[in-house]
Parts: structure tokens; C-alpha cells; sequence
């Protein structure tokens, strides 16, 4: 019956491939399953069937886990173009034979050899990946259970079977009764984060509480068999060491004895690493360890007192050192870490720049913020890279600022650090930064003072102007007093901030009206003030400070400067508007002279400019009133006065002519002003003068 069964099996399985080698998809493929052969003559008459499989064009024939050397097989025929099925294959060739592979270290082997043999030949990558993946889950699967039985039954042998696990680099494991190491192949190859969690997950039995010193030192020395590995990838290298590393930094964390022998155990075992990877690896879990520790205990400390905080990251700061709360007790204990890197400036710059806003807030005492100030300067002075430095800058320079705005000693120690802080930093961005944060605040408090001073305290405002264009260094009030910062890079104003201030000085000196008698007098000092200062600002200073001159002297009804500013040019208007302007201003002067022939040429000149192309979107609105008046208009009410004059110096032609004009343009201003009520109202009341 046996012999029966097996040749009906053979025959389905030859069916099987047969309608695969015509149609791929024609006839649903049936797997075979797990066949037993227990005499010669099934096995040779299984061989012969294998033989004429493998034989099929176009197929590729999978012997799962037997060359038919032993009486448990399994294989299928397959179209060599189905890498998905082949995948799939294995996965229920691995599900029937696994059981067996487990207890028989030669079928194993036989399974690993047909396994490679099948990969070499899959031209699609993913199918190769899943056929791998079933190999290195078979053969994990095995070294765990391998793993389990020795730590229950011979704990002894568990450290010498890692060391060979590890010296193979092939899957070695408890085949039955037989413990085998199969033929190295990119199947049986054991991945190196496999073994580092295996060696994690064994720590606790072999190295843990209750686990003999020489066996601890066995493991010990296995891990360390296992760091040699020059190709060993970073992550299971610092998972193994922190395996080494976890008991004792357990007992470290509790007690300072304990951290000192750490130190020491830590140094013999550097010695021992094979290669400079593991010895840094080492030394960095050492001092993270260390910052670990530090941060702990300074959120402790932070939360005590601001005196102690300060003294806390004043003494890291200075040591460099490890200076910690080992365990519950309040008392702070420092370990030298001697050969090992000490707390870097970067991690010591963290701590600083973490407790600077609490304790060297806008509150802070003084003293406290100098303090702090002082160590922030010997972290800059001592180099950090530029992530680090700029938050400690940022944290420096926030509340600094703040401070700054409130008290004069705020101001003055921000300053002082400030300067310190600039001669430690080489040229670049965080330079730069700390420069444009000290111009901002001196700026704008600069505007604030001014703001205060005028026109509240109108005698102080050029005095102050003035000592800003002589020193051109920060001078603030407080308290109702001006006081001059020291003179250095952090305090220093460009000199266009004088004339912009000088120009808003021209405009709140004035008022909403006219400037009172006495802002004359201070107008007249801010003119005299603003022609020496002209010189030395940038073109586009001067400019907009010209403009504001120019309104100074409408001011204080000071013609001959105007004329004088006008005959000069402005280079914010044209040359036509200078000379139409001056021309009026002339106009008004001659008048007031009682020079009225004189000023009715100055006038004439005036509309000339205003009835030129340059001003034909003329258009002009009065402040008081909100009256648009139109061209027309302005120049018509122009030539009423050129008729006024003509009509005084006894002139009849010229007076007609001029009314004719007026007149002609008061009626094209009337049509303008059609949709505007506000200036229509106005204008027919002067029109009337013209009989409109």
C-alpha cells in the first residue's frame, strides 16, 4: 500500500507539471505534500521520478529539505517564470518539514543546500528576499530553542555555544541529539542583530543578580569575542555594550563607590576592545551616562533656589567633571572621569543655556546676572559648535534685552557681557547675530528716548542729538535720566539714525499747528543743527532729511533758507518743482517787501510751473479741510492775485487779461469739482469773483 501510494503521488506530481510547462495559468497548481518513503525501492523509484522532472523544459524543479537520502522529501515542479510561486513553495515546504529539520541535523543541512541552490537561480529580487527571510526565521527559531534548552539543563555550556555562534557566523544549533553547525551559505548565515538581541536577552541569566563571577566573566568575554567583528553594525555593537554596561550602571546611579569602580572596570575593558569603533563606543556610553546623571540632578537643584543653580553649573563649568546626586541623598558628590572624555562644552552649554531664564530673568538680583553673565563668557570663550551657541546666545541675549529695557544696571551688565561675548566669536553668523541683536535694542531704545524727551522736554532734545552725532554711542534715560553707555562695538549708532531721529524732531517740534514761539527757537538750533549733520549721513539720508529741512524753514518763515535749499535742488523733486516753489516763496517775500512789480514776476513764474506737463495730474488736499483742489483751481486763484497786483501798479491791459484767465479756468475747475460737493460748495464762493 505504502509503495502504491507513493507512485500515485509521483504520477499527480508529474501531472501537475506538465499542464505547467503548456499553460502557465490553464490549470490550477495542486501542491504535493509531505511524502515518506520507508524502503529502498520507494526511494529508488522516487530518484527516478525526480530525475525526469528535473528534466521538463522551461521548469524548475524544488526539492525541499531531501536529495532523497533520507526517507523524508518534498518537492514540486514549477514554471522556472513564477517567482511567486516558488516564494509560496517553500513557505509550505518549510511548514511540513520543519518539524523534521529540528530533529535531524542532516536534513537541515539538505534543506539549506537545496535553499541556496533555489536563490541562486530566482532572477526576481523579492522572491529571493522571501526565501531568505523563511531560511533566517528557520534557522532563528532553532539557535532560540537550542538557547532555551541549555540555559534549563546545562547553563555551563551556554556561554561556550555563544562563543561558537559567534566564531561561525553560521547557524549552529541542537539538531535531535546533536548539536551541528551547517555548511556556511547566505542562507545559514546568522545576522549580527539577531545575535546581539539573543546575547541581551541571555545578560539577565548569565550576568545578572545571582549569577556566579566567572560565569559573568565567561559572557563578558563572549560579547567581547563578538565586538572584534570589524564589520559589526553600530547599533548592535552600543546594544552589546550596553549589555555590559546596564548592571553596573544600575548600581552606579545609586552610589558614587559604585561609579568609581564602574570608571575602573570601564578602563580595563577599553583595554580589551579589539578596535577603535568598540573603545568609542565605550566612551560614549560612559559620558552619556555621566550627562544622564548631571541633568537628573539638576532638575533637582533648579527647583531649590537660583544661588544654588548658579553654583551648581559654575562648578560643572569650571570641572568639567561629573557632579551628581547619587541615590536619594541630597548631597552633591564630584567623580574625576579621568581617562574617560569629560562633560563637553556643548552639553555644559545646554545645562546653562536651560537655566538662564529663571536664574538670570528680568527680575533677577544683579549680582546673580553677572554671575551666570560670567560663565556664559567662558563657554564662548572656550568654543562651541554653532547649534549649541546659538541657543545659549539666544537665551543670553532674550532676557538680557529684557532687562535692558527696565533698569540702568540691566542695561549696563548686558552691555558688559555683550562686549565680552563679541571678542570670543570669530566673524561669521553668530557674530553677526549677537551684532544685529544689540543694534535692534539700541535702536529702539534710542527712538524711545528721543520719543521721551520731544517735545516734552524741548531744551533736551538737541543737546541729546547733538551728543549722539558727537559720540555716536548709546545714551538712554532712565529714571528721568540720561545716561551714556560705555563706548564699544555693542553700543555703538550709525550715524543716519541721527538724522532720522532729527527728522521726526522737525515734525513733533511743530505740533498740529503752528510750532509755539518757543519750538521756533528750538526749530531755528535743530536747522543750524542738521546743516553740519547733512554731510556725513548716506545719500539716501540726506535726501529725506533735506525734505524735512525744507519744512523747517516754512516753519519758522524762514524764506531765505527755503530759497536757498530750493536754489540748490532737491533730489527728491524735479528741478521744475525747486524752481517753481522758490519762485513762490520769492512771490511772498517781494510782497511782504511792498515789492509788487518784483513779485508778480516770482508769481508768474509759479504758474508757469503749475500749467506745465509735469504737473497736469496736479492735485492737492488740504489737511484742515480735506478739499481736493484741483490745478485749475490753484492756478485760477493765482492769476486773481496777478490781477490784484496788475491792478495796484495801475496796469489795466494786464489786469483784464488776468481776469480773463481766471476766469476761464475757474469754469474747467467747476466741472471738475461737479461730483465732489465738499470742494464745488468752496469753489463757487471764490468763483463768484470771476461773475460764475
Amino acid at each position: 500500500m505504502k509503495k502504491a501510494r507513493l507512485s500515485i503521488v509521483l504520477t499527480a506530481t508529474a501531472l501537475a507539471a506538465i499542464s505547467f510547462g503548456q499553460e502557465e495559468a490553464s490549470v490550477p497548481f495542486a501542491p504535493p505534500t509531505l511524502q515518506v518513503a520507508t524502503d529502498a525501492e520507494g526511494l529508488r523509484a522516487a530518484q527516478a521520478r525526480l530525475a525526469e522532472l528535473k528534466a521538463l523544459p522551461a521548469q524548475t524543479t524544488l526539492l525541499c529539505g531531501s536529495s532523497l537520502q533520507f526517507p523524508f522529501y518534498h518537492f514540486a515542479v514549477l514554471p522556472r517564470h513564477s517567482p511567486a510561486a516558488i516564494a509560496e513553495q517553500w513557505g509550505m515546504s518549510f511548514g511540513s518539514l520543519a518539524p523534521y529539520a529540528l530533529a535531524n541535523a542532516g536534513l537541515a543541512a539538505e534543506m539549506f543546500a537545496e535553499g541556496a541552490r533555489a536563490a541562486a537561480e530566482m532572477e526576481d529580487g523579492e522572491a529571493r528576499q522571501e526565501l531568505v527571510r523563511q531560511f533566517q526565521s528557520f534557522g532563528e527559531q532553532a539557535i532560540e530553542q537550542t538557547c532555551q534548552a541549555l540555559c534549563k539543563d546545562q547553563p555551563a555550556k551556554v556561554v561556550p555555544y555563544l562563543k561558537q555562534l559567534i566564531a561561525t557566523k553560521s547557524v549552529t544549533a541542537q539538531f535531535g541529539d546533536k548539536l551541528a553547525t551547517l555548511p556556511a551559505s547566505p542562507l545559514a548565515a546568522v545576522r549580527p542583530e539577531f545575535l546581539g538581541q539573543l546575547v541581551r536577552n541571555l545578560q539577565p541569566v548569565l550576568a545578572g543578580e545571582g549569577a556566579g563571577a566567572e560565569q559573568a566573566r565567561a559572557f563578558e568575554s563572549a560579547i567581547i569575542d563578538f565586538l572584534a567583528a570589524e564589520d559589526i553594525p553600530a547599533d548592535v555593537r552600543d546594544a552589546l555594550l550596553d549589555t555590559l554596561l546596564a548592571p553596573a550602571f544600575a548600581r552606579a546611579g545609586a552610589d558614587a563607590a559604585a561609579f568609581r569602580k564602574l570608571l575602573a572596570d570601564a578602563k580595563g575593558l577599553r583595554a580589551r576592545l579589539p578596535n577603535a569603533a568598540s573603545q568609542e563606543s565605550l566612551d560614549q556610553r560612559i559620558q552619556s551616562f555621566g550627562e544622564r546623571m548631571v541633568e537628573q540632578t539638576y532638575q533637582v537643584v533648579s527647583t531649590n533656589s537660583a544661588s544654588e543653580t548658579i553654583a551648581y553649573i559654575t562648578k560643572l563649568a569650571e570641572t568639567k567633571a561629573l557632579t551628581a546626586r547619587f541615590g536619594e541623598g541630597p548631597a552633591l558628590v564630584t567623580v574625576a572621569l579621568n581617562e574617560f572624555p569629560a562633560l563637553s562644552p556643548a552639553f555644559i552649554a545646554k545645562i546653562v543655556t536651560k537655566a538662564y531664564p529663571t536664574v538670570a530673568g528680568e527680575n533677577a538680583p544683579i549680582a546673580d546676572v553677572a554671575a551666570v553673565d560670567a560663565l556664559v563668557v567662558k563657554l564662548f570663550q572656550g568654543g562651541l559648535a554653532d547649534e549649541q551657541a546659538t541657543a545659549l546666545l539666544d537665551a543670553f541675549a532674550d532676557k538680557s534685552v529684557a532687562r535692558a529695557q527696565n533698569t540702568l544696571a540691566g542695561a549696563q551688565q548686558f552691555f558688559a557681557a555683550a562686549e565680552k561675548i563679541r571678542a570670543a566669536l570669530p566673524e561669521g553668523d553668530l557674530r553677526d547675530s549677537l551684532d544685529r541683536r544689540c543694534r535692534q535694542f539700541a535702536r529702539k531704545a534710542t527712538v524711545k528716548t528721543f520719543r521721551a524727551l520731544c517735545p516734552a522736554r524741548a531744551a533736551d532734545v538737541l543737546p541729546y542729538l547733538q551728543n549722539l552725532a558727537d559720540t555716536l554711542t548709546l545714551r538712554l534715560i532712565y529714571d528721568g535720566k540720561l545716561v551714556s553707555m560705555p563706548k564699544g562695538p555693542t553700543t555703538a549708532l550709525p550715524i543716519d539714525l541721527v538724522g532720522q531721529l532729527s527728522e521726526d524732531a522737525f515734525i513733533r517740534l511743530a505740533g498740529a499747528s503752528a510750532p509755539s514761539p518757543e519750538n521756533v527757537k528750538h526749530l531755528n538750533a535743530l536747522l543750524d543743527f542738521t546743516a553740519k549733520l547733512l554731510p556725513r549721513l548716506s545719500e539716501g539720508a540726506q535726501q529725506s532729511l533735506l525734505d524735512r529741512r525744507l519744512d523747517g524753514f516754512f516753519l519758522t518763515g524762514n524764506f531765505d533758507g527755503a530759497i536757498a535749499l530750493l536754489d540748490k535742488g532737491l533730489p527728491s523733486h524735479t528741478p521744475g518743482w525747486c524752481k517753481g516753489t522758490a519762485a513762490k516763496l520769492r512771490y511772498h517775500r517781494f510782497l511782504a517787501d511792498g515789492k509788487k512789480d518784483a513779485a508778480l514776476k516770482q508769481l508768474l513764474i509759479f504758474i508757469d510751473f503749475m500749467l506745465s506737463d509735469e504737473q497736469k495730474d496736479f492735485e492737492d488736499c488740504d489737511p484742515t479741510t480735506g478739499i481736493i483742489y484741483s490745478r485749475e483751481w490753484v492756478v485760477g486763484k493765482n492769476y486773481l492775485r496777478c490781477r490784484d497786483l496788475a491792478r495796484d501798479l495801475k496796469d489795466a491791459t494786464l489786469e483784464a487779461d488776468y481776469f480773463k484767465k481766471a476766469k476761464d479756468l475757474y469754469a474747467t475747475a467747476l466741472k471738475k469739482a461737479k461730483d465732489d460737493p465738499k470742494a464745488l460748495a468752496e469753489l463757487k464762493k471764490e468763483a463768484q469773483a470771476v461773475g460764475l
